[in-house]
């Protein structure tokens, strides 16, 4: 929802002074850097701690991107934009599984687990590719700087190891899915050639597996257990999956501009 309405809000701005004329065509090639943090604070931290259950304490931390855009300029505030960024991240799991309760017969009973490891820190990644429109960016709100919003859609990978993370994080095990990205900037044009993009991004990935509740399950019910007997890893259960997965991103980028026409000021 928030994202929706800031695009609505760049779109509000800049919409006067929108044009659809044609120009001759601008190529920008970008590589930029920075830093992401994800929205959401139930799923940046969460710890259950329920007697004679569990103690489980998760973390899950971003850490920086890297990010490569290609835009195209045919009309002189509308482009198209195709990026790839890659976003590094790491997760934390401290678990002591100690039994749960079987409720399928007459009375419930207590089984045991006894499952503890020690503390760790997993390194994991996700890549994006996506498409999108750019609306402005050639046209100057103070001097040499150039104020813009983006829009796009993509698909995303997640890399990790299987037991140490995608098992039993709350983004599942499904490694692909659908992303939507918005944001908005401001460029600074260094030469005609050369210029330097301050960029404010929000970027969701959408389940395809989500639970079915309208808010997460922070109950004692996390994992498996038919899954654990059968193959020892830890596995979440769908209804603890997030249905979105929201994370905001700052960056610079160093951009290359060619067949860039002169500037004209209103």
């Amino acid at each position: 929802m928030k994202q929706k309405l800031l695009l609505v809000l760049f779109i509000f701005l800049f919409l006067p002074h929108f044009s659809a004329t044609a120009i001759r065509p601008i190529f920008i090639f970008g590589l930029g850097s920075g830093y992401s943090m994800i929205a959401d604070g139930k799923m940046r931290s969460n710890e259950y701690v329920f007697e004679t259950l569990m103690d489980f304490k998760e973390k899950v931390r971003l850490e920086n991107l890297w990010r490569f855009n290609l835009q195209a300029y045919f009309l002189k505030d509308v482009g198209i934009q195709v990026e790839y960024t890659h976003q590094e991240a790491s997760y934390f799991s401290d678990l002591k599984w100690y039994g749960w309760w079987f409720t399928g017969g007459t009375q419930p009973e207590y089984i045991p687990i006894n499952h503890f490891e020690d503390a760790y820190w997993s390194q994991w990644s996700l890549k994006s590719y996506s498409v999108g429109l750019i609306i402005g960016g050639n046209r100057p709100l103070f001097g040499e700087l150039f104020p813009y919003a983006t829009a796009g859609i993509g698909s995303y990978k997640i890399k990790g190891d299987p037991e140490l993370f995608l098992y039993r994080t709350r983004l599942g095990s499904l490694t692909q899915g659908m992303t939507i990205k918005i944001g908005g900037g401001v460029r600074h044009r260094i030469l005609p050639f050369l210029g330097l993009n301050l960029r404010i991004s929000g970027t969701t990935i959408r389940s395809i597996n989500p639970h079915p509740f309208d808010s997460l399950y922070m109950g004692p019910d996390q994992f498996d257990t038919a899954k654990y007997y059968q193959t020892g890893d830890i596995f979440r259960v769908r209804h603890v999956l997030a249905k979105t997965f929201t994370y905001l991103s700052i960056e610079i980028d160093l951009e290359i501009i060619l067949k860039m026409p002169k500037r004209t000021d209103k």
